[in-house]
């Protein structure tokens, strides 16, 4: 019996899987990324390390024509007493760059991440992560961009 149970669960679950691959892409799920920055400045010592205080840390495109090409900058300074290095920015999608400063940010300056998002390259794109590498605590930091691509 337990052998069998074992066997209907993988086949459900295997025609799930069929079935899912086979729906249109208007059908599709979106996946929901849960929005909270992983840097919060309130929460760091400014006297340790270098502290992020972003302006905004989401920015919403609204809506946006297929194949148009979007751009946002992320403006913040470094309210901390330490230089602030940003070491790498990764988004999570192949459509978006970041374009970042690789000079050291003194305390009481300030900087900006500009993104650009080609709606060209992925056509389905709802949200979006940048992570930013710094010598912050912690030492990654999130940026959020969504917008709805209209076909």
């Amino acid at each position: 019996m337990n052998f069998r149970y074992h066997l209907t669960a993988r086949l459900m679950t295997l025609f799930t899987f069929i079935i899912s691959c086979h729906q249109s892409s208007s059908t599709l799920p979106i996946k929901v990324i849960e929005m909270t920055p992983l840097t919060n400045s309130s929460e760091q010592d400014p006297n340790s390390f270098p502290v992020f205080n972003f302006v905004d840390t989401l920015y919403d495109f609204g809506t946006v024509n297929q194949g148009q090409i979007v751009e946002h900058d992320f403006k913040f300074k470094n309210i901390g007493k330490k230089p602030l290095v940003i070491k790498d920015v990764k988004p999570s999608c192949g459509c978006t760059v970041a374009d970042f400063s690789r000079d050291t940010i003194k305390s009481g300056d300030s900087g900006n991440i500009h993104v650009y998002i080609n709606t060209k390259e992925n056509p389905e794109y709802k949200t979006g992560v940048i992570g930013i590498m710094a010598n912050t605590s912690p030492e990654k930091t999130e940026l959020y961009i969504k917008m709805e691509v209209k076909h």
